[in-house]
């Protein structure tokens, strides 16, 4: 006996169940974010230099991703709406807050599958690299620290390599290492 035709038709039927469901979950918080955030954050008004009205859910974009993921934060640690407004249900808090976090994690992964995984260039840091030296050249007073560089920090880290002109620097020869 056949079941692929029967298989195929329950997958549809299952497929068009899932599809309006997450169009009303798109219109609800599209609906929370009028109701709660747009008095105060819309064409007009822009409190905290903020339109919420002008911000496209196009994940795609890092910019609107990163302003998106701002939002999420403002509103799941309860600083949005501030203490002076009306809180939200929390069951409706709950949902906006589900849906957008589940359309923020697909974009993101989405963005790391893109552009190869999440590691980004390291370099190490002076601490680092004289540790390495002491390590490889059998040297265990060797000082080496001084002589280089101050570590840039990013969002508080040092390793992080693309930000930084500190390989500059010591490719072109402004500090030399001696031992």
């Amino acid at each position: 006996m056949n079941l692929l035709p029967f298989t195929m038709s329950v997958a549809v039927f299952c497929a068009a169940l899932l599809l309006p469901t997450a169009a009303v979950e798109l219109t609800k918080q599209q609906a929370f974010f009028e109701t709660h955030c747009t008095d105060c954050h819309d064409d007009e008004t822009q409190k905290g230099n903020f339109n919420l009205t002008s911000l496209q859910m196009d994940f795609s974009n890092p910019d609107n991703l990163i302003k998106w993921k701002n939002v999420y934060d403002r509103i799941e640690s309860a600083e949005m709406p501030p203490k002076k407004k009306a809180r939200p249900p929390e069951a409706d808090v709950k949902n906006a807050l589900s849906t957008l976090g589940q359309q923020l994690t697909e974009a993101e992964t989405k963005g790391l599958i893109a552009n190869g995984g999440r590691t980004t260039v390291r370099r190490m840091n002076r601490a680092e690299y004289e540790n390495t030296l002491r390590d490889l050249l059998h040297l265990p007073l060797l000082q080496v620290k001084g002589f280089l560089p101050e570590d840039a920090q990013k969002y508080g880290f040092d390793k992080v390599a693309g930000d930084f002109k500190t390989h500059q620097k010591l490719k072109h020869g402004a500090h030399l290492l001696r031992i």
